[in-house]
This record gives C-alpha cells, structure tokens and sequence, in this order.
C-alpha cells in the first residue's frame, strides 16, 4: 500500500492544485530518498514510485475532463493549461526517478519489458508515417528513439543472463527501425539524383553521364569529360602539344617548345618558324680567336677568357652581353660590351670564371655565348680539362635528402619542405611545417598522390566540423531549436562522410607498401577517428563503444546501424531539486522484522533456561 494518498481531486481548480503539491512532495521525498538507497530500499520506493506515478496520472486524466468542461471560462481554462503542465512535468520526472529506481533495485527484467513495450510503440509510430513523406513527424520519432536506445545500451552493459540476451536482440531492433527513420529523413533531405552510369556523380552534374568516369576529367575545359569528348584539344584548357602552354598563347601549339621562343619576334616559335628573319647587327657578329688560360685547372680554380667580337655588318650594335661557361658546371661569368661600330673588331677583356671545389674531374666544353638584346646569336667553345680537387666533401646523396635541411628522409618529419629544427608542437609525428599538408619538391608516386587525395579530403572535413560545431553550439545557447537541428543534422552527415574516408584510408593501407607512406595514412586514420569522437560528443555528451562498428554516424551500435540522438546522453542523475518540508513516514523494512524475530527467539530461550533451572531445584 502507497505512502501517499494524495486524494481524489474535486472538480475545481484549487483541489486540483492542491493534490499537486502533495504529489511534488512526495516526488521529493522519494528523490531524496534514492539518493543514499540500497537495493532493498530501492525496491520499496519503487513500488511508492509506481502508485504515485499512477495517481498522477489519474489527476491528470481528472484534469483533461475538467479543462474540457470549462470551455467557455478562457480565464479557467487557462489555469487548467498551467496547472496541465506542471502535472505532465512532474509526471515525466517520476517516469525518470522510476528508471533510475529500476535499475538500483537490480530489476532488469522489468526494465527489459519496458524497453521493448517502447521499441513496439515506436514501430507502431513509424507504420503509421512511413511513406508519407512527414519529416516533422519523423524527425520526432528519430528524437524518442535515441534516448531509449541509449539507456538500452547503458543496461546491457550491467544486466545479466537471460536479460542481457533479450537486450541485445531488442537492441538490433532498435537499430533496424533507427536505419528505416535515418534513410527516410536522408531520402526527404537530399532528394536521390539519378546516376544512369553508375559513376558516382549525378546526372545533373556529371560531365559524362553515359560513360562511367567518376574522376571527371576535362583536360581541355571544355565541359565535356574526356571519357565521351571525341575532342579534347578544342576546349579553353586544351594543350595539344603538352609543354605547358595552353593553345590559345602557344605560339607553337603543335610542337613542344616550353620557352615560347621567338627570336626575330613575329609571334610564330622559332621550332615552329620556317622563316626567321633576325635582325642586321646580330646576323653581323662574328667571335674568333678565343683564349683559355690555362686550359687545365684544379677544381676550384679560376680560368681567364677572352675572345675578339668582330662585326662584320653595316651597323653599330649596342650592349653585347659575352657570358663564358663550362658545360655540365654551374660555374659562369658575364661582361658586357657597350658598343662594336662597322667593321671594328673588338678584343673582350680576360674575365675569370671560377670552377667549383668538388667540380666533376675531366674534359668540360668551355663556350663564350653572344647575346644581343633578346638574341643568342651563338656559342663558340674549347676544351678545358679539370683535375680532381683533393679537398673536395661530396655532400650526400640528394635523394636521401629531398628537401635538402640536413635531415635524412628517414628521419625527417616533414620529407618534403625544408625545417631543419625539425618543430613538432602537437608531438603527432608530423613537423609544424607540413602538419596537414602534403607538398613535394619531387614528383609524387603513385601512392603518396593517393594519400594527398585522401589527406585533403580529412582536412576539408575538419574545417567543416570547427564551422558546423561553432553553430550548433551557439544554437543551443539561444534556444534556436531551427538551427539546432539544421547544424545536427550536417554533423551527422559528416560523420557519415568520414566514416566513408576510414573506409578508404583502410583499402589503401590494405594495398600501401611505402612504409612512410604508410605511417603517414596510419596517423590520418587516427585523425579521422578522433574527429569522429568529437562530433559524437558534441551531439551526444558522451561518446560510447560496443556492439561493433559502422559508417553511418555513431561509433556506437547494434549489428550495422547507427543513431546520434538529437538529445543529450540519457541522464539518471536525479533532479536536483529543494526537498520540502514533510513528515517522513515510519518505514517498517525487512531489517526491521528481522531484529524483533531474533529477540523474540532469545527472549524464549532464555525462559525456557529459567524454566529447566527451577525443576531441576524442586527435584533436589
């Protein structure tokens, strides 16, 4: 029997207040008491629970009649809306204290039962929506889901056998319906565009949508993808010639000519020009009698040159540029000659060229080049013969180290961008340098091009997480439940992209051979994962492991399906509200009946000792 009759409530508003408060009281009596209760206790404030959740609810039906039958009072029936919600708020907070009561006093069969009346009452719910294109309706059915699922999760964890099994299956339930509202929210959200090749891109999108080509290459830009383009060298982007000049300023589309040169100016390549007419005074120069001295030095020697310029022409020419240089040696000198009029021949004075120390040992061209204004007229060379230089270090091997800071490859944390010191701030293994980035001086292989790729990706889904968290977050803060759902729901997406991007990372290092390359696709794998935590924290509060794995949203679930509630984690903590003042019953507990049975058996025992003493005397 309840400890607390609340009453019936009359029809009027002040009796029905009245059992209101006495049943807030009792509410906090309880709550109170849950605090510090054993599993005894537990079940014997469950059972008060329980009758008072069910006189609540008979005030609350009294409640609903009441209000109805005062219709035509506004000024009543708003109190009856008042007093309306308060009930239902006290009523969801016994609902919570009863789950908590319920899972103290160890009844997991009980809890079980409820979870699966829940699971039946939610695909109820969704037979009666599914189909009918009501993302309101399913929106809410997807937000009473989460939290049951949640706490199903929570008590699987501490039930036991034969609980424990019937969990896990209504768990699977959950799952399968929690897929059925996901896919119908993402149906009604992102309509399904028609894909006719199966490629992976849309047919309002796809550059080819009759030929599979997911990777959408379009070398000439003309918007058509090469895969159906019968033309690829029509387009704004096209280079016919493949020397890195587009057509439309190459001036030698058809043949390969990177430096565009153009000597006597007339906007046709000189590789491709049949008549180039250059100018006089540069057809006029003529170099003879060059001198080399000497024409055998150590490595790190210097060399005079000189040589005489002769202009042969009618002209003056002006400003002559004479650079001397060593073929297969970066080491080079320059004069210039400020004028050679008609006829004159014009002696260069010596200017040294000095070799490197670690210069390659042997014979080695020795040219003088003429230039004029834009013109390289010509070369003339001899040879010169380099000696060994005893004091010559050869550096190491470039390739051992690519980008050339002192630190090998193999210890190098960032392979391909200069950091000598080498800087690592977040200790993950990655230099400050490049840290997010993959840049190479060197053309990639085949598999790092693949880890960009992949890398790239993670990074624009991590600027998208700072972006949507940012404004989840502020939603929350201004009870803006538009936006909330709007930022929740492209969080979820998210997870679901990333969950797709673990998928990859893990082909690719199912297939990886490159051991940096693999370590580098390990670290982003771990990156991927922790930026799945972080979206499940911020929508959950908490982030959970168990049953298995997917790529849906959640790092947590039954069988293949997952679920991000829209609420926070299922909270048991009681609320923390005042306790009022109120007489605390007398509680008569088994410990009790206990204790007045054992002095009741040793309050005989001890008569019955007296009894034995006194015969025993008579008979002496």
């Amino acid at each position: 029997m309840s400890l607390f009759l609340i009453g019936t409530a009359s029809a009027d508003i002040e009796s029905l207040t009245d059992s209101f408060d006495k049943s807030k009281d009792a509410y906090l009596y309880l709550s109170s008491a849950s605090e510090e209760a054993n599993q005894n206790k537990a079940v014997e404030l469950l059972s008060h629970t329980e009758s008072l959740i069910e006189q609540v609810q008979n005030l609350l039906s009294q409640l609903q009649d009441e209000k109805l039958a005062a219709t035509g009072n506004p000024a009543l029936v708003l109190q009856y809306n008042k007093l309306d919600l308060q009930y239902s708020e006290l009523l969801s907070d016994l609902l919570d204290l009863k789950d908590k009561l319920l899972e103290l006093s160890g009844n997991y069969s009980k809890i079980t039962a409820i979870l699966i009346d829940n699971f039946n009452q939610y695909n109820n719910e969704y037979n009666d929506i599914k189909g009918k294109s009501d993302l309101e309706g399913l929106k809410s059915l997807q937000s009473k889901i989460g939290p049951s699922y949640q706490k199903l999760k929570e008590v699987h964890e501490k039930a036991s056998e034969p609980e424990k099994s019937w969990l896990f299956k209504t768990g699977q339930r959950y799952s399968a319906l929690l897929a059925k509202v996901n896919d119908e929210i993402n149906l009604l959200e992102e309509p399904i565009v028609p894909d006719i090749d199966f490629d992976g891109v849309g047919d309002n999108i796809d550059n080819c949508p009759f030929h599979k080509n997911p990777s959408q290459t379009d070398v000439d830009g003309d918007g058509m993808g090469d895969a159906c383009d019968g033309n690829n060298s029509d387009g704004p982007l096209s280079d016919k010639d493949q020397d890195g000049v587009l057509d439309s300023v190459d001036n030698c589309p058809d043949s390969p000519n990177a430096n565009q040169e153009d000597l006597d100016g007339d906007g046709i390549g000189d590789i491709c020009d049949a008549n180039v007419e250059l100018p006089e005074e540069v057809v006029s120069l003529e170099v003879t009698d060059l001198v080399i001295n000497p024409e055998s030095v150590t490595a790190g020697g210097s060399v005079l040159a000189q040589a005489d310029i002769k202009n042969l022409g009618n002209v003056e020419v002006n400003n002559v540029k004479i650079t001397a240089s060593f073929t297969g040696l970066s080491s080079t000198a320059e004069i210039i000659l400020d004028s050679i009029k008609p006829g004159e021949t014009v002696k260069t004075p010596q200017f040294p060229v000095i070799t490197e120390v670690c210069a390659t040992a042997g014979n080695h061209k020795f040219k003088i080049d003429v230039d004029v204004g834009n013109y390289n007229v010509f070369g003339q060379g001899g040879d010169l013969s380099i000696v060994a230089n005893d004091n010559c270090v050869e550096p190491a091997d470039p390739s051992d180290d690519v980008d050339a800071d002192g630190i090998l490859n193999s210890a190098d944390n960032c392979k391909y961008i200069a950091n000598a010191n080498q800087a690592d701030t977040d200790g993950d293994g990655i230099g400050d340098a490049c840290d997010g980035i993959f840049v190479s001086n060197e053309p990639l292989t085949a598999e790092e091009a693949d880890l960009k790729e992949l890398q790239e990706k993670y990074n624009e889904y991590d600027d998208d997480y700072d972006d949507y968290e940012e404004k989840y977050d502020d939603a929350k803060a201004d009870n803006d439940k538009k936006d909330e759902d709007k930022y929740e729901n492209k969080l979820e997406k998210l997870d679901n992209k990333l969950g797709e991007l673990l998928d990859d990372v893990e082909d690719f290092l199912d297939t990886v051979e490159d051991s940096t390359v693999e370590d580098d696709a390990e670290n982003l794998e771990d990156d991927i994962n922790e930026l799945r935590d972080d979206i499940d924290r911020t929508l959950n509060g908490v982030s959970f492991s168990g049953f298995g794995q997917s790529n849906v949203v959640s790092t947590s679930t039954f069988g293949t399906s997952t679920f991000v509630p829209q609420q926070q984690a299922f909270d048991l903590a009681p609320l923390n509200l005042p306790v009022q003042n109120t007489v605390t019953p007398v509680v008569q507990t088994d410990w009790d009946n206990i204790t007045f049975y054992a002095w009741t058996i040793g309050g005989i025992i001890i008569l019955l000792a007296v009894i034995i003493f006194l015969i025993a005397l008579l008979v002496a």
